[in-house]
């Protein structure tokens, strides 16, 4: 006898070592503290209901740990309810090149290579603190966008937001130097984390909380962590930065924005039309 879908995706869940689903009672999507950043931020409150019937549940992913790689059958789907999440690709030369970092709000495993039930990932996810995920299976990602257009219009929005911070980090890594592309991606991710994580930004100390080690940075805009490391100490020296205890502190922020050549709308969501 053929086990249903939903069955079949729930062993695959519990099968993940790595993955934990969450004590009930679990977040409600009507009740969502993040639904105003996340993709069913379009979908009127009365008709929220339904979306409960498409989400599996949510799952404590472990910090570090690794969610998927490149190449994995893309059975899931995810928003990012709390936490940090990269995504990344490993380089034939064994070098990492993070694409991305998701923050709450943020969906994400949808890019596959191939159709069907057997397409794969593009990238592969890690979380760099212990993080809390919203899933659904990839099979009913069309049922959700028959059942409600306005997903799809979220979707593209998100999508050109993405492509519009990628351009951005694009001209960083071909045209701009060591120094240029760290004020850069520190300001975005600043910005992001006060925007996008309720717990992540201190008012009274102008801080946000930042897992990101010297690797990871160097990893997001091709720099060895030994340059990182000498240009966040000049920036702290100049006082532009202050960067310890997994947390970041902007102290010039001007100066800042001048060098890096950042410009906060480029992380203001997009509307299509």
């Amino acid at each position: 006898m053929a086990i249903p879908q939903s069955d079949e995706f729930n062993i695959l869940m519990n099968k993940r070592p790595n993955l934990q689903q969450c004590a009930d009672p679990q977040t409600e999507c009507i009740a969502c503290p993040i639904r105003k950043m996340a993709l069913f931020r379009g979908v009127p409150e009365e008709e929220l209901g339904w979306t409960q019937e498409f989400r599996d549940a949510q799952y404590l992913l472990p910090a570090r740990e690794t969610l998927y790689r490149e190449g994995d059958i893309a059975h899931s789907i995810y928003t990012l309810f709390d936490g940090w999440v990269i995504l990344f690709k490993i380089l034939d030369n064994g070098k990492r090149q993070i694409l991305r970092f998701v923050l709450p709000g943020d969906f994400f495993g949808f890019q596959v290579n191939g159709t069907g039930a057997g397409a794969g990932y593009t990238h592969g996810a890690q979380a760099l603190v212990g993080s809390t995920l919203c899933v659904f299976p990839r099979t009913r990602l069309r049922s959700m966008m028959e059942k409600q257009p306005q997903l799809a219009i979220g979707l593209a929005e998100m999508g050109m937001h993405d492509m519009t911070l990628c351009q951005h980090h694009l001209i960083g890594t071909g045209r701009k130097n060591a120094r240029e592309s760290i004020a850069f991606l520190l300001l975005e991710l600043f910005y992001r984390v006060r925007m996008q994580m309720q717990n992540g930004f201190d008012e009274a100390t102008d801080s946000i909380i930042f897992p990101l080690t010297q690797e990871d940075i160097g990893d997001a805009i091709g720099l060895t962590s030994v340059h990182v490391n000498r240009v966040l100490k000049e920036m702290e020296r100049e006082e532009l930065i202050r960067c310890q205890r997994k947390r970041l502190t902007i102290l010039g922020e001007e100066t800042l924005m001048e060098i890096g050549q950042f410009d906060p709308g480029m992380i203001a969501p997009k509307e299509l039309v």
